[in-house]
């Protein structure tokens, strides 16, 4: 058997940490997620938790046997990785250090552990065959996509490592995904998102002098933390608080269902009241079907719903064939006849605006409204794991450029993310519900509803 680990090594190691560091480290979850502003202390607090890993026994979880600690150390460059780490590492740990490596950068401690750097840009195929103990990615934001899943993932497995992902925002890329799994896998990911000022190394006036010297974005994404992607985001003050995988299903309340028609991407946001909040808890998001197609799949997984079922959406909708296959109807009417007619639904009725639809920067403004209005309310909710479309789509649609048109994917950024082609037409889907029952007072159309739908 190995040698253990003597477990009082990082007696000998000064250890000073900032209140919101220390509640970090001391944190029992597999996978933590840090996203926290320039000059936080990132480093020095992964230093912490590593010396705290090496008084820890570590356990091959198949044979049971004790290992010797294996630390990785990963930037996205081995020169970033030099830059930032190295020096203060060998400092760090210098009383319980037995050796060096100084060309492959790997430091030797005294109870047989070693802690080794990376680099995620060159040839980190290097790092396959051996295990981890526990994983740093720090400035995780701005490494190669990937390389975790391909190569340092499984070198967790023989120990069941833990590991850090550390950083600044770097728009919606892989650091927000992964930001964003402490809401799907509570268990066994936690996430925090710290201002600079929180660290306690950048002072209120420190930071408020370089918001004088810095755009609002980019104060906000270097100080303030916040995920901030394109300037012309459709939705603006879409966030983590928006994401919410308890938000399920509820068999007592109604259903809504706002339907956006088009050719290639049918889009049908599903959403339930509570209270005054929209819940989106499913979605219908198929290619190159027809309307027949997609009322069978909302059937097929609500045939049992009693509370009733209200259809919304495009109004044109109701005026207009749209890939019926039969000539003579329109959507809605085909929509209502497949659930009554096919699955007796009889619980289902139409709810449109009459003839007209909003103008669609009023709808997107109701949607923004409930996304997050001026005092920080947060009325909109959406379970990403059972509509992914719909989060997808409020973190990722955008404007043109200097218009007021949302954009369209081109096939090269649909084949890159198929999910592209349904983010102007879910948009739309989304901000008609929204609108229907939740009008900015300023903009309702002086059109009334018709009661009588209500039910029909």
């Amino acid at each position: 058997m190995m040698k253990s680990p003597e477990p009082d090594i990082t007696c000998q190691i000064p250890l000073s940490l900032y209140p919101v560091h220390h509640q970090i480290v001391m944190d029992e979850h597999r996978y933590k997620v840090v996203i926290a502003g320039r000059r936080f202390n990132k480093t020095g607090m992964l230093l912490a938790a590593m010396a705290k890993h090496l008084t820890e026994p570590v356990i091959n979880t198949l044979t049971g046997t004790t290992l010797p600690h294996r630390i990785s150390y990963i930037a996205p460059t081995l020169t970033q990785a030099k830059a930032i780490f190295w020096e203060r590492a060998k400092s760090f740990f210098a009383p319980v250090l037995a050796g060096k490596n100084e060309v492959d950068k790997i430091l030797f401690f005294k109870n047989g552990g070693e802690l080794r750097l990376w680099g995620s840009d060159v040839q980190p195929d290097k790092a396959r065959g051996g295990y981890d103990s526990f994983q740093a990615f720090d400035e995780f934001t701005y490494h190669r996509p990937g390389v975790y899943e391909a190569v340092f993932r499984a070198r967790q497995s023989d120990t069941q490592a833990s590991a850090w992902f550390v950083g600044t925002p770097n728009g919606f890329n892989h650091g927000y995904a992964f930001f964003k799994r402490a809401r799907e896998y509570p268990d066994t990911y936690k996430a925090w998102q710290y201002p600079s000022m929180a660290g306690g190394y950048v002072s209120e006036s420190e930071a408020m002098l370089a918001r004088q010297e810095l755009s609002e974005t980019q104060w906000r994404q270097e100080y303030g933390a916040e995920f901030i992607g394109m300037e012309d985001r459709v939705v603006l003050d879409w966030s983590f608080a928006n994401l919410d995988v308890e938000c399920t299903y509820q068999p007592n309340r109604p259903l809504y269902i706002s339907c956006d028609f088009n050719v290639g991407a049918m889009a049908w946001a599903i959403f339930q009241r509570v209270g005054g909040e929209y819940r989106f808890i499913d979605e219908i998001a198929l290619r190159n079907v027809n309307i027949t197609k997609s009322a069978e799949c909302l059937a097929e997984r609500y045939k049992n719903h009693k509370a009733g079922i209200l259809i919304t959406g495009d109004s044109s909708g109701n005026s207009r064939n749209v890939l019926s296959t039969e000539l003579s109807q329109t959507a809605y009417p085909q929509i209502v006849g497949v659930l009554r007619e096919e699955y007796h639904l009889n619980n289902v009725a139409v709810d449109l605006n009459r003839n007209n639809n909003p103008k669609k920067q009023d709808r997107l403004d109701a949607l923004n409204h409930i996304v997050k209005n001026a005092e920080g309310s947060i009325r909109l909710k959406v379970n990403p794991l059972t509509a992914p479309v719909i989060a997808f789509t409020m973190e990722r649609a955008c404007y043109i450029p200097y218009s007021s048109h949302v954009n369209e994917p081109n096939p090269r950024e649909i084949a890159q993310e198929p999910m592209q082609v349904f983010v102007p037409h879910m948009i739309d889907a989304v901000s008609y519900g929204v609108w229907r029952y939740d009008p900015l007072p300023s903009k309702i159309l002086q059109t009334k509803r018709n009661p009588k739908m209500i039910w029909k």
